[in-house]
């Protein structure tokens, strides 16, 4: 399974900013995620060790290395501060990235203890946040915003590293393989035996999940390993989202149409080609229809999806 890296973005120049940091560090180190935190990081914020030289180069050298840690982290934590503008700049920056394909996991501390759900008009508001900030973080977190806290930090990444980066299903999904496999070829480490081509047509149930240090592998109840390297991933993907009456649907939508996706705003769409992600929307340069008489069907088709929805006809 692939080592999660995480990048910690937020202010350091105070002491109490830095002991923030360092609270997030350690719930990093309790759920085993590697991190990179730039505090730590005495290249840059050593200043008894640095010559006047280096010193005047300080700009560049933080921006290639946050960026390069950014580039290689999956997951960017984000303990944001309205004056640390430094913070802020790594939020358009990751939005950038996103908005490129590059879906980075994203997660948002704000700790303003004027913060409150208690009804406040006008000049008696105590706190508010720039909308636009708060779009950026609503998009890059899939309509999350904010987490209450570490404990909930701590909980949201103990479940992504529990069920791992890659693995894309779970026990008791079906799933359908490839109809095009070779007989006795060895495919991620497990040979194909002819006796599985029939769950190229119907699926056989994940009954047990285990993983090696590069990958998943599943058994199915016919007891056969699995890899994901046989899967058919946009068939077992269709028949586990969809109900019966909603692949009898988009098994009438015009064949021209072959992927399905939802909006941030929840409006759903077919599309012609594979659409790509951006900020609030799915971008393509093909034709798109917004399926309008069946947006409350669906319901497993979301905005936080990482890819579009295959459309499968048999």
């Amino acid at each position: 399974m692939k080592k999660l890296k995480a990048y910690i973005a937020g202010d350091i120049m105070s002491i109490g900013s830095q002991y923030e940091s360092s609270l997030i560090e350690k719930v990093l180190d309790e759920v085993g995620i590697e991190y990179y935190s730039a505090r730590l990081n005495k290249e840059i914020n050593d200043k008894q060790n640095v010559s006047q030289e280096d010193n005047n180069k300080l700009a560049e050298k933080i921006v290639k290395q946050d960026t390069d840690k950014i580039k290689e982290a999956d997951i960017i934590i984000f303990n944001l501060k309205s004056h640390a503008l430094g913070t802020i700049a790594e939020l358009g920056q990751v939005w950038g990235l996103n908005d490129n394909g590059m879906n980075k996991r994203c997660y948002f501390l704000y700790d303003d203890i004027r913060r409150t759900d208690i009804p406040e008009t006008g000049d008696r508001r105590s706190w508010s946040i720039n909308q636009y900030l708060y779009g950026l973080v609503l998009a890059l977190s899939d309509g999350k915003g904010f987490l209450s806290g570490l404990d909930e930090l701590k909980e949201e990444l103990s479940t992504l590293v529990s069920r791992g980066l890659n693995t894309r299903y779970k026990v008791g999904d079906k799933i359908f393989l490839k109809d095009n496999l070779v007989h006795n070829k060895s495919y991620g480490g497990v040979r194909y035996d002819k006796e599985m081509d029939c769950y190229a047509h119907q699926p056989t149930v994940i009954n047990e999940i285990s993983t090696i240090p590069t990958k998943n592998m599943y058994r199915g109840n016919n007891m056969w390993t699995i890899t994901n390297e046989i899967i058919n991933h946009d068939k077992t993907r269709y028949y586990n989202l969809l109900s019966d009456e909603e692949r009898v649907i988009l098994s009438n939508v015009p064949e021209e149409f072959n992927y399905i996706a939802r909006d941030f705003n929840g409006s759903l769409y077919a599309y012609q080609s594979k659409p790509e992600k951006g900020c609030i929307q799915w971008k393509t340069k093909a034709q798109c229809e917004y399926i309008s008489l069946y947006n409350h069907l669906f319901q497993n088709v979301k905005w936080e999806d990482e890819e579009p929805l295959k459309i499968i006809r048999d």
